[in-house]
């Protein structure tokens, strides 16, 4: 069910990532996905110290498992210059 409560959507994804992070790993391309958007949200939602953080974990990630030229690098790498 769509709530279009922000803190709701912050909470459940946050959720959804610790579990990912404890089965399978941060490494995983699920939860890399899972973290980028994350850090998006915590972009537009003012936590940009969270932003940052995770983002620049998700982005060093990214290059060691995908390589620096894969898209999903590029775009986790665009997300975080501009947190």
């Amino acid at each position: 069910k769509h709530t279009g409560d922000i803190d709701v959507a912050f909470k459940m994804i946050n959720e959804v990532r610790e579990k990912q992070i404890t089965k399978l790993g941060k490494d995983h391309y699920d939860t890399m996905v899972t973290s980028d958007t994350l850090g998006q949200l915590c972009q537009i939602t003012g936590r940009e110290i969270d932003a940052l953080e995770i983002l620049e974990e998700t982005y060093k990630l990214r290059v060691k498992n995908l390589g620096e030229d894969h898209p999903d690098t590029l775009t986790t790498g665009t997300h975080y210059a501009i947190s």
